[in-house]
């Protein structure tokens, strides 16, 4: 429950956080936040149905979040042509302390739902099998 809980309640950051992207460059940058919305939706629901790997995509998508909330909040000071470089040093670590690490916490805590194989279905140990009968 609390994993489809994290999976929606980060969707509306997510969305101001990778249009970012198009406000730094409006051409290219329009058409990539068109893709990267695509890859939230897509890994949205990997997380909401717990598929292995999808800690993974999270993770990727939590760096490319964290890259965009930095050029959406940097974006009028990016146009103007004057980026003071302690300005953006002290976005970027606000968006990691505020946005980054509590996802990337929250994700820690649940990486036990991401098994891609269960304990249980594991293949003993090699010495434990059975030889094959051309072995013998």
């Amino acid at each position: 429950m609390w994993l489809r809980l994290f999976a929606v309640l980060r969707l509306p950051v997510a969305i101001f956080a990778l249009l970012g992207f198009a406000s730094a460059s409006p051409g290219a940058g329009a058409w990539a936040t068109i893709g990267l919305y695509i890859l939230l939706a897509v890994v949205t629901v990997k997380l909401w149905r717990a598929r292995p790997g999808a800690l993974w995509w999270a993770s990727v998508l939590l760096a490319l979040e964290s890259v965009g909330a930095v050029l959406f909040l940097l974006a009028v000071d990016i146009w103007a042509g004057r980026v003071e470089t302690l300005g953006a040093a002290v976005i970027a670590w606000g968006v990691g302390a505020l946005w980054a690490t509590p996802n990337a916490a929250v994700l820690f805590l649940l990486r036990s739902k991401f098994v891609a194989v269960p304990a249980t279905q594991r293949l003993p140990d090699i010495e434990a099998r059975e030889t094959s009968p051309l072995q013998k």
